[in-house]
């Protein structure tokens, strides 16, 4: 029962990833919603899981059935070393998606606090990546060049949740299944 929802659980892993993705670039390419560097952030552990679920759901049995066709020339630990490693994800896979759900969850609850002003936004929302060497003039050229998208406003508001609010609830849940079933499973 436990290996079943892990596999369905992996399918939802991945279809939640990608459509979280999907809707993210659509706002932002559809709607023209510019978004900030926190917002950008937050999408890395949807690209993470994205990768890590899809790999397991459509590409381990197939990796692990071919073995058998890849010479083992004693020298080499190419191939060993490539189906240890799926094994050993594999046991730690739902671990593993904990703790990529868990550093969304942090990321997600940062910006939503920089968004509430319970804490204050990076340097890197002013848009300027660096800013060693840069005299006033050359700053303030910068500052004026291109608007910065800010950290600390909403862009998008859906049932009256901001997006980033989503998305902690989104890693918030994913990240508590995944805790459930690695603990029933081990």
């Amino acid at each position: 029962m436990i290996e079943f929802l892990s596999r369905y659980y992996t399918l939802a892993i991945f279809m939640i990833s990608a459509g979280a993705l999907s809707f993210a670039y659509y706002a932002e390419h559809a709607w023209g919603i510019e978004p900030c560097v926190l917002c950008v952030y937050q999408r890395i552990p949807y690209w993470c899981s994205f990768f890590l679920s899809g790999a397991r759901f459509f590409g381990t049995k197939k990796l692990l059935n071919i073995s058998h066709i890849i010479p083992h020339d004693g020298i080499s630990l190419g191939w060993f070393g490539l189906t240890w490693i799926i094994h050993f994800f594999k046991k730690r896979y739902l671990l593993l998606c904990a703790f990529i759900f868990m550093m969304g969850a942090g990321i997600s609850f940062y910006h939503s606090g920089v968004e509430m002003k319970f804490f204050s936004p990076p340097l890197s929302c002013s848009g300027i990546k660096n800013f060693k060497g840069l005299s006033i003039n050359d700053l303030e050229k910068a500052l004026m060049a291109r608007p910065a998208v800010r950290c600390d406003q909403v862009a998008l508001r859906i049932f009256g949740i901001s997006a980033t609010q989503w998305n902690l609830l989104i890693f918030l849940g994913l990240f508590g299944m995944s805790g459930v079933l690695w603990i029933k499973r081990r």
